[in-house]
């Protein structure tokens, strides 16, 4: 039998890293500036999106295309698509690249808008109905998307602009307006002034510290940050399969019960923690973090254990 599934869900989970020399519009409004400055120091240690991840990107584009392809029937201008500009400083020093969606004409008044247009999760996208909820959010991804279009009304010398939000699950759009704000746009170019220096003299920049961003960051295991402690190795992608296996075997126990499930599950959970224990007792991959962490059972003599601990760390947004 063929085996379509794997060759469909093999091509959208393509995922590669690219050389990055000058910040990113995309990157910009990242909270942490050693991130920042990771990003042009050190692209080719960046994770790459897990096999998942990288389809939800897929489904991305895709439903981008959808949409453009739905407002220039519906009578729309839609022009400029993926339009790209670099902006410059003093003695033409590159700050920022820029790739934008598109830009589009209104069909009564001729007015003319960026657009930046997301599909999200949808726990995400219920919580983002004004420009202040995307700063206000607890996924650092989010909070960079407002810096990314005040670059793009900049770089294209738009007055407005607008985040087309889609609904992952029902395909619902809403947007949230946005005015070009020459003081935060600036402050933008400032601090990618300030990335440039820090690559150039080859010194390291503030570290946000921040759970949140660390466990998630693509540079975790380059910067391995205090807040994720001393001892960190990254995994190999075989004990990243582990692991999502792992995952589905718990669903699976959940779901049936089955005593055979759970026999299967408890041989790999000795095996990720054999290969924690041989590696320093905690473990990341593109998607967790796994641990050892030392337990005490409520017994008489008292007696401890290493506990096996899994986050996930990689989640759609």
């Amino acid at each position: 039998m063929l085996d379509v599934a794997k060759a469909l869900n093999d091509e959208r989970g393509k995922a590669s890293i690219h050389p990055c020399h000058v910040n990113r519009a995309s990157e910009i409004g990242h909270p942490c500036l050693e991130y920042l400055r990771l990003a042009r120091v050190a692209w080719d240690k960046r994770l790459a999106p897990d096999p998942v991840l990288a389809s939800i990107f897929y489904e991305g584009r895709l439903t981008e295309r959808d949409a453009v392809a739905m407002l220039n029937t519906l009578g729309f201008d839609v022009f400029e698509q993926q339009r790209s500009g670099v902006i410059k400083g003093r003695n033409n020093e590159p700050l920022v690249t820029w790739h934008l969606d598109w830009r589009m004409r209104a069909k009564d008044n001729g007015e003319v808008v960026a657009v930046e247009h997301k599909r999200l999760s949808p726990f995400v996208w219920p919580k983002l109905d004004t420009p202040e909820d995307f700063f206000n959010s607890d996924r650092v991804h989010v909070r960079k998307w407002p810096a990314q279009l005040q670059v793009y009304l900049l770089g294209a010398e738009n007055e407005k602009g607008l985040m087309l939000l889609r609904n992952a699950w029902t395909g619902v759009y809403k947007q949230i307006d946005f005015q070009l704000d020459y003081a935060y746009a600036e402050g933008l170019l400032k601090k990618a002034e300030q990335v440039n220096a820090a690559v150039e003299a080859e010194q390291p920049l503030p570290k946000l510290e921040e759970a949140a961003a660390c466990f998630r960051c693509d540079f975790r295991h380059v910067c391995a940050p205090a807040i994720m402690g001393d001892a960190l190795v990254v995994g190999s992608d075989d004990f990243e399969s582990w692991l999502v296996k792992q995952d589905g075997l718990k669903a699976a126990i959940a779901e049936t019960g089955a005593a055979e499930i759970e026999k299967e599950k408890k041989a790999l959970d000795d095996r990720i923690k054999a290969y924690i224990a041989a590696n320093g007792g905690r473990v990341i991959t593109k998607s967790y973090l796994a641990e050892l962490k030392a337990t005490n059972r409520k017994a008489t003599p008292a007696t401890s254990y290493d506990r096996l601990v899994v986050q996930k760390v990689n989640e759609d947004g």
